[in-house]
């Protein structure tokens, strides 16, 4: 089927191509994976997505083809542990390089990825992980102590790999095993060459569950495509954008139109730790981000803010 690309404005449009097409035709659409791997043959040292510190200072930079290398690494790790098609592995993180190289290795894997708000503690979170049967969890040394308080109450988790200094992993929570996720680097950097499509499903991200308990809404690789065909259409990106979020991974936001916009864009996709209203524009400013997604209340803090001489000195188009 063919989708009317309608392009907006040049005055709203970024500058740059759109290297993977329009994506107009859905027969030809792919996973966000398979748009990394072009992006790692045809410009591998472009910036893929970058990290910033708690000072709002980038602190990481991963090319395309580094960002391949990496996820293909830690997709053939889990691979190699047992992780298969359809399974489900978890994420409970602040934003961090490691939340961007789960999420694409786990489509790699033709698994599912659960990404937790790390906000979520005690017997919800317990029940997130239960729920969404995780066989594997990736978590941040913040987050230990939380997962400790609920370990007798996990059913189907198998292992826990935990980012960070090696040395402070410990060898069990529970019954659960406990690795380093820098041991996952020890997995081939090839394509793991699962056989994924665009209807297998990609996430299971929890709602936030304002009424009861949170509720897992799963997603399949073309629901994707086709957000990031959309976002791409409205707001004009392209390849020469940088696109910039302070919100976190866990968050559909971040992920389908920071992240995966990017990739589909051969773009640049910068992630903040947190969110600063009295800083939201400097870091703009000094990360050159020309695109920026935000909630209502992120930009009802930023007009409630004190006016900075950064806020005429960035570069955001939209």
């Amino acid at each position: 089927m063919e989708l009317l690309f309608k392009t907006r404005s040049q005055e709203f449009t970024g500058p740059g191509s759109l290297p993977n097409g329009s994506l107009d035709d859905t027969s030809k659409w792919q996973p966000m994976t398979k748009y990394l791997e072009a992006g790692a043959e045809n410009y591998p040292d472009k910036a893929m997505f970058k990290i910033a510190n708690s000072n709002g200072e980038v602190a990481e930079t991963y090319s395309y083809k580094e960002t391949n290398e990496k996820c293909n690494q830690v997709a053939n790790g889990l691979i190699n542990l047992g992780v298969g098609k359809g399974d489900k592995v978890g994420m409970y993180m602040l934003n961090c390089a490691e939340f961007v190289l789960s999420i694409l290795a786990i489509h790699k894997t033709g698994g599912i990825q659960v990404p937790i708000n790390k906000d979520e503690k005690g017997e919800r979170l317990a029940y997130i992980i239960n729920y969404s049967d995780q066989v594997a969890l990736v978590v941040d040394e913040s987050g230990l102590p939380l997962i400790e308080d609920i370990a007798d109450k996990l059913e189907n988790l198998k292992i826990i790999y935990v980012t960070g200094d090696s040395a402070n992993v410990p060898e069990k929570i529970g019954n659960i095993s406990c690795e380093p996720f820098n041991n996952l680097y020890e997995g081939s950097s090839d394509n793991p060459n699962v056989d994924v499509g665009i209807d297998d499903k990609e996430r299971c991200m929890f709602t936030s569950g304002t009424t009861g308990m949170p509720k897992g809404v799963v997603r399949e690789h073309g629901g994707v495509v086709l957000t990031v065909r959309a976002y791409m259409q409205q707001q004009g990106v392209r390849s020469d954008d940088t696109l910039m979020s302070v919100l976190s991974l866990g968050h559909a936001n971040a992920q389908a139109l920071c992240l995966f916009c990017a990739i589909g864009a051969g773009a640049t996709a910068v992630f903040f730790p947190k969110f600063s209203a009295s800083n939201f524009f400097k870091w703009a400013h000094d990360c050159g981000a020309t695109c920026v997604n935000m909630l209502g209340a992120v930009a009802e803090y930023l007009y409630a803010s004190k006016p900075s001489e950064y806020d005429e000195k960035h570069s955001i188009r939209i």
